[in-house]
Formats: C-alpha cells, structure tokens, sequence
C-alpha cells in the first residue's frame, strides 16, 4: 500500500491515559486520531522490505505513530510497552491481551446498568447524564437494548420525590421517544427548583420564630431575630443559613470558617462519628439564595487538622444540598477555641496551646485539614457586605471617585460614600516623600563646608584605620578624605582640617553641614563650633538627600575602592582569600608587589556554594552529611505538599571549624539553622521562655561535692533543641544541597524543634524537664542548655545514669568534668577549686594590660570619684572592659564586684594581672549556709543612693554574692543596711529552697544564718510593728519579718571589719581586701610568673 509522506501528527492530548479498563473505547479514540494523519496503514500493513521506496515513509510515520500510541498510556502500562520498537507490534500485542479480557466486562457493564439509581442529594440533570454514559458502555460491548424498554427503566430510576410524576408518565398513552422524555424531565426539574424557590421567600417573609411540630406548645426553638416584632409559624423547624453563595460545585473535604450560619453543617454522611436522623420534613435549612434544603440528621463529626490535632464538632447538621462543610465561629468561641485572623491566613488556639490554621481561598477561610481537594470555583466572596472600608479594601484600596462610577454602573452593591473619613492603610503606603528643593551653590570659599564620616566595612587599612571621614567646600567641591581609628577622633581631624584650609586660604570657615551622627552631636565638637564662630548645621532626620553632596561623594569613593579591590583580587589573590575578616584571630600581612596589600585570612564559608566550591570541600561536606544523618535519625520533619494558605520559613547552614589550642582544626562543623526571625508570634509560635541553671546553682553543687565528695562528670547533648517536640504547625523549605530527588517541590513539614526556631530552648526544655531517672540512689543533673554536669554518690551511679540518658538522647560523654561556662573544675586533695586564669590573661592582653605593674587593691581607699560632666572617653573601650569584668565578676570573682568606674576600671586590670591565678576553694567546711549583708553611706553630693552587698558562704568558698545600686533612696544608715537585709534575705530563701530539693541536704533544713553589723537593723526586723512612715521599708520589713517568724533565716551581729561583704559595697586597704577574699574562699590555685613587685 502506498502512502505519501506524512508531516503531521497525530493529536492525542485529549485522550485519557489507558490503564487496562474501557481497551474497545481507547482503541477507537486512537486509531481514529491516527487514521485522521492517513497513518492508520502503520497499524494494519507490515513493514515494507529492505530497499523498498515505501520503506523511508514508512519508518517516518512508525516514528510518529509509535510516540503517539505511549502517550496515552499509563505509567505502569508504558514501562511493559516502551521496549517495542515497532508501532504495529505494540498495537497487535495490546490486541491480543485486552481483547480477550473485555471479554469478562460484559457483566461488569450490564451490573453497573443493573444498579443505576437515582438519589435526592444530585440534581437530575446531572444523573441523567450518567444514564447516557452507561447506555454509551453498553453499546461498545455490542449490547443493544430496545428504546421502549430504556425510555421505562428511566422513568423507573427517578428519585422518590418524583413518585407522582412517576405514576402520570406510566399512564400515557402516547409512546415517547428517549430524548423526548430527557427533554420533558429537564421541564418539571426546573418548574420544581422555581416552586421551591417561590415557597422559601415566602417562609423567609413571614416568620423568624418557628415552632416544633412534635414538641408541647409551650417549648418553642429561637432560630434567629431580625425584628422587634416576630409572628409564630406553626409549621416545620427551619434552621437558618446565611451565604450568597449558590455555586452547585460540592466539595465534601473542606471545610469554611464562617460568622453567618447558626449551626455547623456538613454533607458527608460517612464522615459522622456518631449520627441520629430526623423524620422526614421535620426540619429544614433556609439558605441565603432563598432556597431550603431537608436537614436528614445530625450528629459529632472528628475533623482532623493538618497539625495532628482533632477538632471535635457536636451536632453538626447533616444537609444534603449544600456547597461546603461549615464551622460556626461562635460555637467555637464558646468551647474555648480562640480564633486569630492575621491577614490571608487564621490560626485555631485553645488555651494559648497550638490547634491548627487556615488559609483565605478568593475570600473565603478554608481549614487545613488532611486530604484537601482545592475548589477554584467559588466566587470572590462569601456574603454581601454593604460597608465602603471593606467594599474599598477588598477592591485593593481604589479611590473613593472609582467607587462612586462601580455604584453608578451597578458592578457594587448601593454604598454611602459620602462621609467614608481616610483609610489608614492608604495613608501609610501611598504617601510619598516631598521631593527637597534645590539649594543655590555658594559664591564664596569656605562659606559652606559639607562632612560626613563613613566606614569601610570589616576591612582595615594597611595603617589599622577603619573609619573615614569626607570635608568638602561647597563653592569649589575641593574634596578631602581623612582615614580614622576609631570615631572619637572626628573633632581633631575637623579641627586639624580647619587650620590647613583656613591657614592656605586666608579665609575663615563659617557654616559645617553635618548629618545627625553623634560624633558630630557631641557637646565637645558644638562647643568648639561655638568659640570659633562656626554656625552647624544638621540635616533632618531619616533624611540622607539633605546633605546629598557629601553623601554621593561618599558613594563614589566606596565604589572606587570595590573597583580597586575586584582589580586587584582578579591579578593578585584568589577571591576566597580576599573575603572581608570576621575573625579575631592576628593577620599575617602578605606583600604582594608595589601598589598591593592584603591579608591572609583564615575565616570560616558563609554560604553553602562557597563550602562546595572550596579547597576543603570534602570535609565540609562530610559534615553536612553528618548533620543531616542526626536530622533523618531524629525524625525532624517529614516531607509534604504544602497546604494550601500556608507559607515557608527558610533555612541555612552554619559553617565553622572547632580548633584546637594550638590553633590545629580539631574538625568541621556544619549546622541547619532555620530562620526563626521569619515567625509570628501568636501564629508561628507563642511561649518563648528557655530556663537555664544559674551559676549560683553550679556553685552550690560544687560546695556539695567538695562536702560529700562526689563524683563530677560531665555529658554534652548533641543536637539538643532536636529533641524538642513541636507542637505548632511550621514548614520550612528543603535544606541547600540536600534537596531530595523526584520531591523538589515538596516541603519540610517540622516534627521536631531545630535550631533557629524562636521556641526552639522552650520545646528542648520541655522534652527534658518530663524525663525522669528512676533510681534509689542520689543523682543530681544540672543542665546549661546542651552542657550537663552529673553529679553522683559514686562512679558506678554516674555511669548508670550516664548510660540511660544515652538511650534517650543522642549524648557526648566528656568524662570527668574539667571546664563548664568557661569555669575549669580542679579537683584536688584539699576540695575542689573553680579558676578562670585563661580568661583572666585573655582579657589583659586584649586591653593590653599583660605587662603593666600590678596593684594590691581593685580600688584605691583614698581617691574620690566624681561625676564625668564634660565628653565622654574611651565609650566603646570602657563597655568592652565592663562586660569581661562582669563575666570573670559574676563567675569566679566576688572581690571586684564594687569597681565600675573608668579610673577604677584600670586599676581593676592591674588588680587582676597580681591576682591572675586566684579561684574559689571549696574545702568541704563549713557544711552549713552562712551569709554576710552590708551597705555604704553616700557622702558625695553627686551620688543619691547606696550600694547593697551580700555573699553566701558554702563549703568553705563563696556561693553566691551580689553587689549593685539600691533602687530607693534612704534617709540614714539604717535603712540603707535594712535594704541591704531584705535583698540578702530573698536570696537565702531562693537557696534555701534549692537545697531543700537536694537528698543530701539536711532534713528538717535549719534556718540560714545572716550577718549584719548593723544592730539597728537588725533590731528593726525583730520588731513586730514598723512604725515608720516609708512605705517602701515597710514592705520589705514586713517580708523580713515573716521569714525570721517562720525560721527560714536568723540575724546575727558581727563586727564591720569581720563582715564579708564589706568589700562588696566600699574600697578596702591592702589587709582588709586580703581577709575578706580569704573568707570568701578566694586563693592562689597555680603559682604566678614574676611581674614586679605590686604598687599599693
């Protein structure tokens, strides 16, 4: 058979996937698609012989009827059916196959015809056309069935409801054809759906209260008011629907959250748990579209949420002619569901406690719940709304004009637009900044200066400069640039500055345009301004333009440098050596030839492609391998479609190598963080809190240990906020670089808590605060976080416990404790010690204070401090010093707690470098709780309140001090030390408290004995009745008095000079600080190297 070449193929996007049902239908549908191209001969004639002129042809249209014929196969079909090469074969061996099975559907068809029947929940239109489709099945299976005889069984299969319509088509006479009676029930389906319609407006009309037929008369149901004046229908119970929607499309499996219905309502019968049906015609529901539905029962419905949590739903009302499930707002309220609508999204919590969310569909508030099908065909809202700020909202905030033109032209209900007031939201996002006027160029020299100060970034020059600051003379635009230090210094460069121009010109400067930076605020720079006649002045604020000149000017040399800098990375150094620094290790300085400088920076990668791109990247990569083994071990997340209304929070990884003390890479680390910042609070998350243990509660064990030598060893939880359940519903994108295959669009549905989520501490705190040891013998865990301190009665207890908690969880176990916060743990025959001496030096050589002459004494006795009242030193500097202070302070360190000022502040460096190896010694006694209070009195004018101090003493060493300003002001000595009393006497209850948890401690515990050397005070707090008029002392009077009545604590009176906390609240001489740091355990732990003889 001859056939012309064919160019066109054959079209069977149409045609539905064939997966072993219906071969006699598919086989039609294809072969006609083919045989439309004139290539039905490829599946009929063989194929021609070698050097035949029809063979080419025919190779060209097997091509095209062979990809045609896969096409419309299933997956599972494709796989058996790729293998053949020749289009003909694979329609001969489908033949065969298929052929011979349809054979079987003969009964499947006639059973299916069998069992047609026609129910009240569907239109008719609709179930007629499933009538035709099965007539359709018969004929391909070669089964005709006279038309008298399907025009009855038609007629025959119609709803109950149809019963009367039924017996009148029996009686007629003349014999209808099948078309004829579609025509003619398609007629009475639309007159019944007017009749219905006509019937509900005319109940609509006529009554609001209704009244049970089978209740007594007296016992009426209130379905909903809308007047003052209701009138009493005594018919059937109508239950009120309020919604405009009237789309035939029913989607049984979602369900919307709305405030217009009276009841929930549902269309699935299966989907009941529990189920009690109405009689027939007892009840009804009235829909908004003035229809009314039958209401066949009702019942409690389980809807289980995407979260994992299940809502349960009581007397849900079972509607058939329904559009969607509904969930009442108001029944929700009333079972303590609270429901928050944060824009396009709604979140279900009840008692502050996570219940699931939802998301706006064009308008209407869907609930996330499992098995969800998307119904795109709901219209843009749900019920008509007749307010102008909402019409105005929802038309994407349009002008009010527009609105006026919709009305007139009836595309929007009939709105009051005449006193709507401003929108907010309006006012916030479509106001603009008025453009700034141009400002006329000064005519003369040095009439107008413009400056600005600007940074390079994290790169410092050859010189250690890292600021910069720009002058530029407004009438020539004559630039210059000074490199700076450190901020402090722009008055002397600006002063430095004037002189030079000033000097070469022979003109004075008379007005500085500045933005509103403080170095440039700062009263010493105004001040000098103001002697020599300079007028400043300043930009307003949040607006950079003002001073335009300085700042493009600032622009252009910051591009400029990164020119300079790509110019010479590309001929000089690779690009990842020329990253900007973040580390604080020392640079090594590299010359690199006239003109080029740079540094050799060891930095660790700060993105996942600089990681795979770099010269360690298999290490690297081992590590994120091992990091996401712990993710997959731990079930962290599982991966799902993202539900519909809901969105992702993003992750990266954390690179960092872990170093050993010599400065060797010890291993590499990569960490998955998720992007918390991302979170909402009251949806993403709600409670934030991540108890730690203090360190008073580390040193309180410590001081047991040394009293009842027990054994210290230390565990480290690996992936410790992994651990955490999560109980909201968060998803987050699939990691960088571990994004699985086939499922890239999936997402990361969290199970478990990871890092960088904001209730990432709370959930781990949770998981390990419900986990319990039981066991007879005394243990003890203290818990920083991921860091672990065990301390037990023997190493048998410590190993066993050890052992449990790495059946639990994924732990390290670093063996005998040395190092915890920082704080090295020494044990030795004496009791144990606590040092910071690695710090201590740290801290000297970071202020450069390693190699000065050392002091006897934090503060000198005989100065006097006053109040800086002129510009401000060194701010930057003094903070870094105050917070390494108060660390080493609050840790191991009592006998500087009383310095904070500058001068003090450096004679504190000098203390430390004579003291550089001191700690806490714990020797094991005394092995009961003693505590020292005191308070200074102010003599200096330019101080108003006093200094309270306390410590605990515990095992021979100091638990717990504190030394910080009294919030009030007193009037005498007394009530400053009785202030002082109160905040020592809270403190020991807190211990106390911690104690009495603890199996080692004393039972019954006794009461904890405070030293005051104030007899006043303490006779003070002994007193009943406070007679005094302050009222701030005569609520801590009252709470002293109630814990010496109850015998939590005791006063005792004790000299000033044996007072402990003497040092905590004034200066001290050389013996006075050296007998007070011995009684608070303070010793020399390791010998010192020589540094000279120490200055008192």
């Amino acid at each position: 058979m001859e056939a012309s070449l064919v160019h066109t193929r054959p079209d069977t996007s149409k045609i539905d996937p064939f997966n072993g049902t219906f071969f006699k239908r598919w086989h039609e549908r294809v072969f006609s698609a083919i045989d439309v191209v004139n290539l039905g001969h490829i599946l009929i004639d063989p194929k021609p012989k070698d050097g035949s002129h029809l063979l080419p042809t025919w190779e060209t249209g097997n091509k095209q009827v062979r990809h045609a014929i896969p096409s419309t196969l299933s997956n599972e079909l494709f796989d058996i059916y790729c293998q053949f090469k020749v289009a003909k074969e694979i329609w001969d061996a489908m033949n065969k196959k298929y052929i011979l099975e349809d054979a079987g559907t003969h009964k499947y068809v006639i059973g299916n015809f069998r069992n047609f029947q026609m129910t009240e929940d569907k239109d008719v239109s609709s179930q007629i056309h499933d009538y035709h489709l099965l007539i359709n099945d018969l004929a391909i299976e070669d089964i005709k069935l006279p038309e008298p005889f399907m025009v009855g069984y038609l007629v025959e299969t119609l709803p109950e409801s149809w019963k009367d319509y039924k017996n009148n088509m029996k009686h007629k006479m003349k014999q209808m054809s099948l078309e004829d009676v579609i025509i003619h029930i398609r007629i009475e389906e639309q007159n019944r759906n007017r009749d219905n319609i006509e019937k509900a407006k005319e109940l609509s009309s006529k009554a609001n209260v209704v009244e049970e037929k089978s209740k007594p008369k007296n016992n009426r149901k209130r379905i909903e008011k809308t007047s003052s004046k209701a009138n009493l229908v005594e018919t059937k119970v109508i239950t009120t629907v309020i919604s405009s929607e009237v789309s035939m499309v029913t989607n049984m499996k979602e369900w919307v959250v709305d405030y217009s219905v009276t009841r929930h309502i549902c269309g699935n019968r299966s989907a009941f748990t529990s189920y009690t049906t109405v009689k027939e015609k007892d009840e009804q529901v009235f829909i908004g579209d003035s229809r009314s539905t039958l209401m066949i029962g009702k019942g409690k419905f389980l809807l289980k949420l995407t979260s994992g949590k299940v809502l349960a739903l009581c007397d849900v009302l079972h509607v058939l002619d329904i559009c969607w499930n509904m969930v009442l707002v108001s029944l929700l309220g009333k079972a303590g569901v609270r429901i928050l609508f944060d824009s396009d999204k709604l979140v279900l919590t009840k008692n502050d406690a996570f219940v699931g969310n939802g998301y706006c569909n064009q308008g209407l508030f869907m609930l996330n719940v499992y098995d969800i099908i998307n119904n795109n065909t709901f219209s843009s809202f749900a019920y008509i709304v007749d307010s102008c700020d909402i019409w105005h909202g929802r038309l994407g905030h349009v002008n009010f004009s527009y609105m006026k033109k919709m009305v007139e032209l009836s595309l929007i209900p009939k709105l009051s637009l005449e006193n709507h007031g401003k929108c907010e939201s309006c006012v916030e996002s479509k106001t603009t900044k008025k453009s700034c006027k141009s400002v006329e160029k000064e005519s003369n020299l040095l009439s107008l200066i413009h400056s600005d100060l600007g940074d390079l970034k994290n790169t410092m020059t050859r010189g250690g400069k890292r600021f910069y600051i720009t002058s530029i003379a407004d009438y020539s635009r004559y630039t210059r640039v000074y490199l700076l230090r450190n901020k402090d210094e722009a008055r002397d460069v600006f002063i430095k500055y004037k002189n030079e121009v000033e000097n070469q010109l022979s003109k004075k400067i008379k007005r500085l345009k500045t933005d509103r930076r403080e170095e440039y605020e700062s009263n010493p720079f105004n001040s000098f301004c103001e002697d020599h006649g300079i007028i400043h002045e300043t930009s307003p604020p949040y607006s950079l333009e003002s001073n335009g000149i300085v700042e493009r000017k600032n622009r252009t040399l910051k591009e400029m440098m990164n020119a300079m800098l790509k110019t010479s990375r590309d001929k000089s150094i690779e690009p990842s050596e020329f990253e900007p620094s973040r580390s604080k290790k020392d640079r090594k300085e590299t010359n690199l030839g006239d003109g080029f400088y740079t540094f050799l920076i060891d930095d660790n990668p700060r993105s996942y492609k600089e990681v795979i791109t770099s010269l360690d990247a298999s290490f690297w990569k081992e590590a994120i391998n091992s990091e996401i083994e712990s993710i997959m071990c731990n079930h962290t997340w599982e991966l799902v479609n993202l539900p519909p209304g809901a969105k992702t929070i993003g992750c990266k990884w954390i690179f960092k190598r872990k170093l050993k003390q010599d400065g060797s890479i010890e291993k590499y680390k990569a960490r998955l963080v998720a992007k918390g910042f991302k979170q909402r609070k009251d949806v993403d998350y709600f409670d934030t809190f991540a108890p730690v243990t203090r360190i008073a509660s580390i040193r309180v064990l410590i001081a047991l240990a040394s009293i009842h030598n027990l054994v210290i060893h230390q565990m480290d939880v690996k992936i410790a906020f992994l651990n955490g359940d999560l109980e909201e519903e968060i998803y987050m994108d699939q990691p960088e670089g571990c994004v699985v295959p086939r499922k890239e669009k999936n997402v990361c549905k969290l199970v478990k808590s990871p890092y960088g989520l904001t209730q990432a501490p709370k959930q781990w705190h949770n998981k390990f605060d419900h986990f319990k040891y039981e066991d007879n013998t005394c243990v003890v865990i203290c818990l920083y976080i991921d860091d672990m301190l065990i301390f037990g009665t023997n190493l048998e207890v410590v190993c066993e416990t050890k052992k449990f908690l790495g059946s639990k969880f994924d732990m390290k176990d670093l063996g005998e404790a040395e190092v915890i916060l920082g704080i090295k743990i020494t044990r030795t025959p004496n009791g144990l010690k606590l040092s910071q001496e690695h710090y201590v030096e740290k801290i000297l050589r970071k202020f450069e204070h390693f190699d000065c002459k050392p002091v006897s004494t934090p503060y000198d006795p005989n100065s006097q401090l006053k109040k800086n009242r002129e510009h401000s030193v060194a701010q930057i500097e003094y903070a870094q010093i105050i917070g390494s202070l108060m660390y080493l302070m609050n840790y191991t360190r009592p006998d500087i707690a009383y310095a904070d000022h500058w001068t003090v502040v450096r004679r504190v460096l000098k203390y430390l470098r004579g003291t550089i190896n001191y700690g806490l010694c714990f020797s094991g006694f005394p092995s009961v709780l003693e505590g020292f209070s005191d308070a200074n009195w102010i003599l200096d004018s330019d101080e108003m309140k006093s200094t309270s101090g306390y410590v605990f003493i515990l095992g021979g060493s100091a638990v717990s001090w504190k030394s910080a300003k009294q919030t009030c002001i007193t009037q005498s000595i007394m009530e400053a030390k009785f202030i002082a009393l109160e905040n020592a006497s809270s403190e020991v209850e807190w211990l106390r408290n911690l104690l009495t948890d603890i199996p080692l401690w004393t039972r019954p515990a006794l009461s904890m004995s405070i030293c005051c050397d104030s007899q006043a005070a303490i006779a003070k707090a002994k007193s009943k009745i406070f007679n005094g008029k302050n009222r701030h002392i005569c609520l801590r009077h009252n709470i002293v008095w109630q814990l010496l009545e109850t015998g939590v604590i005791s006063l005792e009176f004790v000299r000033s000079k044996l007072n402990l906390a003497d040092s905590l609240t004034k200066p001290l001489n050389k013996k006075l600080v050296e007998e007070t740091s011995r009684g608070m355990g303070l010793m020399p732990i390791t010998e010192v190297k020589s540094c000279g003889n120490p200055t008192y």
